[in-house]
Order: structure tokens, then C-alpha cells, then sequence
């Protein structure tokens, strides 16, 4: 499902929400679309009730939304090189603002400091954006946790960026977890019919 590395938090959110939203297509709409191993079983053992399975998939798919609020993405477009590269005087202060949520690691009590700081940030990431100088967030990271005028700012870019690990292996754990849960259900199913 995320086996991507290097993503933005915009970008890792908007891949998230979407492979969701295919989990609940393909399993939870009107229409279910088994894979073929389950299909099989479901052919060989008719009586098997299915909601169990849709009712953890439905779980499963509350979860990840809960991982990923809407207004998450708001809060960390101020970092996002595509919005910085054109941005106006107004851009982003709002989006900063949201994330004060975590002023507490920055150790500040006055929130215009960091606004401050971050329209320096954006017009100084504008101009090395507009020139090539930078194309990523990984480089507007780099230049804002080693540039001592973004001291505050700084820490609000790292925890931005902490999206950047790759997730294949647990992505590959998940997958396996998630297969194995239908699989399990099914044969308990199975047992109990038989019985």
C-alpha cells in the first residue's frame, strides 16, 4: 500500500487517504471483490457469513482514517516547495499557526516569533526554489535545521519531514497481518459451519 520513500506529508497523506478509499470500493460497497483465494473458499464452503470480515475491514479502514485528519494537510502545506515557490506575503501564516500544536518542543511562548521567522523562510525558500538552487523538501529541511536565523521554524521542518522514511517494510508487515486476519476469519467460519 506504501511502498513509496521520500514522500512529502502532503503527498504521504493524499496516498494514504486514497488506498483507503480502495479498501472501502473494493470491500465495503455494494459490490464486494475478493481476491481469487478467497473466492475460492467462499465457493467451496457457502455458508461462510462474510461480516465478520467486512466489519473488520471497516475497522481497520476507521483506524487509518483516524491516522490521518483532514486539517493535517493544511498545517503542513507551509512547507510544501510546490505552494513555496510562488507564495505571497499572506501565504502560509495560517498554516504555521495550525501547527503551534507542537510549540511545546519548540519552547517558545510568543507565536509571532515563529511567524516572524517563517516569512523569512518562505521568501528566502521562494527565491532558492524559483532558481533551482533547491527542488525537494528534503533541501528545504537541510537549509532551515542548519540555518541559525530558522532556529524555531527549524523544529516545525523536522517534524514536517519525519514522513520521509520508506514504509515498504511495514507496509509488508501490514499486508501480511491483513491477509492473515481474513484468512483466520474465514477458517473460523469455516470451522464453525462445519460443526
Amino acid at each position: 500500500m506504501l511502498q513509496r520513500s521520500a514522500l512529502s506529508p502532503i503527498k504521504a497523506h493524499q496516498l494514504c487517504v486514497s488506498k483507503v478509499r480502495k479498501l472501502e470500493a473494493q470491500y465495503l460497497g455494494d459490490n464486494t471483490f475478493w481476491n481469487d483465494k478467497v473466492k475460492q473458499i467462499l465457493t467451496e464452503n457457502e455458508d461462510i457469513d462474510t461480516r465478520q470480515i467486512t466489519r473488520f475491514i471497516r475497522s481497520v479502514c476507521d483506524h487509518l482514517y483516524a491516522g490521518f485528519p483532514p486539517d493535517e494537510l493544511e498545517c503542513w502545506s507551509a512547507f510544501d516547495p510546490t505552494a513555496l515557490k510562488n507564495c505571497t506575503f499572506d501565504f502560509g501564516v495560517a498554516e504555521v499557526k495550525l501547527c503551534m500544536q507542537y510549540k511545546d518542543l519548540i519552547n517558545v511562548t510568543n507565536d509571532n516569533l515563529i511567524i516572524k521567522q517563517y516569512n523569512d523562510f518562505k521568501f528566502l525558500m521562494s527565491e532558492k526554489l524559483l532558481s533551482g538552487t533547491i527542488t525537494s523538501l528534503p533541501e528545504v529541511a537541510d537549509i532551515t535545521i542548519n540555518d541559525e536565523q530558522f532556529n524555531l521554524l527549524s523544529v516545525l521542518v523536522d517534524i514536517c519531514c519525519t514522513f520521509q522514511a520508506s514504509s515498504a517494510d511495514c507496509e509488508r508487515g501490514f499486508s501480511q497481518c491483513w491477509e492473515s486476519q481474513i484468512f483466520f476469519l474465514l477458517r473460523k467460519a469455516q470451522i464453525r459451519n462445519e460443526n
